[in-house]
């Protein structure tokens, strides 16, 4: 009986193992091939083709076959290159039940080429082999899930939904309720502390905060493994060793995006749920269950895939990406195609079965995620102002509209995604500093690509004139280290808060009195860049002031 269970648990692992060797593409010379580029065949596929070998010849057998098939599994699961695409195309030999979960989440969107960080930066025009990720050249990652790999629903760890939030340690469990009370957030931190920080916080308040992975019927299994594909397709978090943060605009290619990372989405996914819940709009919105959700998980996924450079140089440079949106929303439209195309693949469609509306849940998440672009913030904000004037001539104000309009209802969650997506301004002093410098290292890495090509520098891409009135430096006693933070010019931050942020928070705050917290945070933060003196020393504490 043991025997025949054995074979029966040896023939899983083989056809899961041989599965994995299908999504790797040969050449003629067996080595793997990415877009244009070769990457040389590495060890665990030479076992494994030996491996299938002796097993064909009955020179593997019992135990030793069910030892040996285990520590292959384990190789290749650590093997971030061997995991194919950081967002998969759907297998076409795929059962009818699959067939019937792409038609039920939309089935109308193409999948999407094979997409590892190679292909990726492929299309956006950089370097392919100072692009690829470290963990694609090392035979094990520091993390327990590969942020560089993607995998068939068969060789994604099996977590519980459940167990992703509450097998933390007691720092962790405490942050996370704590994030849950409270405006300010200090997502670096809990990155420093958490192997999936977007998937972790997702999961909790999805399911052990709103519980709505229970009431909408989804499976939990399959929104797990969808919550690890996408904290997988973001880059990662930045290193919390650095001494100073001025060296973030010369870490390694791995870290494609300083600034628009893992950490940053699981930030505004904090910052929204602020707004809908802390802030009641979701009860002055009346959202539905599935609204609601739809708005966190567009949160989640609102910068999948983020190169860490902006649209304009996309654009300007015509990368791939950018031909391929016609120039138009190039990043969102690529984050918003990357999420559907893991919700197509069948052990990630969490819609299937669910009580979830597949058309309506699409719908709102491509209105929340497009609108992120900043070409489409006059016009979203024109949008809200007239909305604003209505509500006041309309006895019930935005419960009456939100009850007979659902497109209006759409906008509001748009306008609340665009104020999360600036959810650093709400956070303290010390915490919003660290985020602007994140988005200066950002701009400054995007300028030496810039510079390589010959182009005119954008504005504050120079790391050469960006102005720099002091150092900001701070202590941080939670990471271990100072962390010294480059200040640029106080004056285009200032400009940058009356001109866009200002407007934004004053309207949305205007609509939904319940957020005041947000403008009060922003006008600390804008004082303290109006007043700040040249090496002025900011500590920074275990309890940063709100």
């Amino acid at each position: 009986m043991a025997e025949t269970k054995m074979n029966a648990d040896t023939t899983t692992l083989l056809s899961s193992v041989a599965h994995q060797l299908a999504t790797v593409k040969s050449g003629a010379d067996g080595s793997k091939k990415r877009g244009n580029n070769v990457v040389t065949k590495i060890s665990p596929i030479a076992r494994l083709v030996d491996f299938l070998s002796r097993v064909g010849h009955g020179e593997a057998t019992g135990e030793q076959m069910m030892v040996e098939a285990l520590e292959l599994r384990s190789d290749l699961l650590s093997r971030a290159d061997l995991h194919g695409a950081t967002v998969l195309k759907p297998d076409a030999k795929n059962t009818k039940e699959h067939d019937e979960e792409a038609q039920g989440s939309g089935g109308s969107t193409p999948p999407l080429e094979e997409q590892s960080w190679g292909y990726l930066f492929d299309l956006v025009g950089v370097d392919d082999d100072d692009a690829l990720p470290e963990e694609s050249r090392t035979a094990a990652p520091a993390r327990p899930f590969s942020r560089s790999s993607s995998s068939p629903d068969e060789f994604l760890p099996v977590v519980s939904l459940h167990s992703l939030y509450q097998d933390q340690p007691p720092e962790v469990l405490a942050m996370l309720e704590e994030s849950a009370l409270n405006w300010h957030f200090d997502s670096f931190k809990f990155a420093s502390l958490v192997n999936r920080p977007l998937a972790v916080l997702t999961a909790y308040y999805l399911d052990g905060r709103l519980g709505l992975i229970e009431a909408l019927k989804i499976d939990p299994e399959r929104f797990c493994r969808f919550l690890l594909q996408v904290d997988g397709g973001y880059a990662p978090s930045t290193p919390p060793h650095l001494k100073d943060l001025s060296d973030l605009s010369s870490l390694p290619q791995k870290y494609s995006a300083v600034y628009h990372n893992v950490v940053h989405a699981a930030d505004v996914l904090h910052s929204l749920f602020a707004i809908l819940v802390l802030g009641q709009v979701k009860d002055v919105l009346l959202l539905s269950d599935e609204e609601l959700l739809a708005a966190l998980v567009a949160a989640a996924v609102h910068d999948l895939q983020h190169p860490g450079v902006t649209n304009d140089f996309l654009i300007s440079t015509g990368s791939e990406l950018a031909v391929r949106y016609n120039d138009r929303s190039v990043l969102e439209n690529h984050h918003v195609a990357c999420a559907f195309t893991i919700l197509s693949q069948s052990g990630c469609n969490w819609l299937h079965n669910s009580k979830v509306n597949n058309a309506k849940f699409r719908d709102i998440l491509i209105d929340m995620v497009l609108a992120t672009d900043m070409k489409r913030h006059t016009k979203l904000m024109s949008h809200f102002q007239v909305q604003i004037e209505c509500s006041k001539e309309i006895e019930g104000g935005w419960a009456e509209i939100a009850k007979n309009s659902q497109r209006h209802k759409q906008l509001m969650l748009t306008y609340a995604l665009k104020v999360a997506d600036l959810g650093h301004m709400m956070h303290s002093s010390v915490v919003h500093c660290e985020w602007v410098a994140h988005l200066q290292a950002e701009f400054w890495r995007q300028g030496d690509k810039e510079l390589k090509l010959n182009r005119v520098l954008g504005p504050m891409m120079d790391r050469n004139t960006t102005t720099s009135p002091g150092e900001l430096a701070g202590a941080a006693p939670d990471l271990g280290h100072e962390r010294g933070i480059p200040s640029t010019d106080s004056q285009i931050k200032v400009g940058f808060i009356d001109f866009v942020v200002e407007p934004c928070f004053s309207h949305f705050t205007k609509a939904f009195p319940g957020c005041q917290h947000v403008l009060i945070a922003m006008s600390t933060n804008r004082s303290f860049w109006k007043v700040r003196p040249t090496g002025l020393h900011l500590v920074r504490t275990s309890q940063t002031a709100e």
